[in-house]
């Protein structure tokens, strides 16, 4: 609580879990009337979060890739020089190899890469993966399906952050994923006052939301 006089506060905050590190440190103002908050002297004491990534420097689509679409693999590596490459099958068998391209210098990650083209392969396979070194990459397929479960997994993410419903187990991945709704009984219409900032709001649904809704009604019809 804040008043008109200075006061001191002091928090502790314990690390226990590795989801932890993603926390942050707020002050939450509020918007009810003007104010003036006064604040000095905020310091975070304690020993630094070093958390070491888990990553690969092979980088390519996870999911696969089309039989007739372009297959690039790409690889973070500040060497100048071509890195030998080798492709397995999902039984570990070598079964093409090579050097990688240099490419330069990814401007938005800030790495050097090298590209290795696996655009010739054109047949369906499961579980290849890349190796470059002693760095092996996550497998992938090549397969003319791999997006086929795109329009569902969209349309459970959507169902899955309904809040005020019930989650359905027979409609979600795992039985721990369903619950009932979280507030039910609330009713939700349209603002329709003036917010903080000065901004009226009629409270109406614009053609454009109205033309969104009605193109997602149809999408859920055509998919069922």
């Amino acid at each position: 609580m804040i008043g008109t006089k200075a006061q001191s506060y002091q928090f502790q905050f314990t690390h226990q879990q590795q989801s932890d590190a993603g926390g942050e440190f707020q002050f939450q103002m509020g918007a009810q009337k003007p104010a003036t908050i006064c604040v000095t002297n905020v310091s975070i004491d304690g020993k630094p979060y070093i958390h070491i990534a888990d990553t690969s420097p092979i980088r390519h689509n996870h999911v696969g890739f089309l039989p007739k679409a372009d297959k690039f693999v790409f690889v973070a590596s500040e060497s100048i020089e071509p890195l030998r490459w080798t492709l397995k099958n999902d039984q570990g068998i070598s079964i093409d190899l090579g050097r990688t391209t240099p490419f330069g210098l990814n401007t938005a990650s800030g790495e050097h890469l090298h590209r290795i083209d696996l655009s010739h392969y054109t047949t369906e396979q499961k579980g290849l993966t890349i190796t470059v070194d002693d760095e092996t990459g996550f497998p992938f397929d090549i397969r003319g399906d791999i997006y086929h479960s795109l329009t569902y997994d969209a349309f459970s993410y959507f169902y899955q952050n309904r809040s005020g419903v019930e989650i359905q187990p027979e409609f979600v991945q795992r039985s721990d994923l369903a619950r009932p709704a979280g507030h039910a009984k609330d009713v939700v219409t349209c603002f329709d006052k003036q917010d903080a900032w000065g901004n009226d709001w009629l409270g109406v649904i614009s053609p454009l939301m109205s033309l969104a809704v009605g193109m997602m009604l149809a999408t859920t019809a055509n998919t069922q």
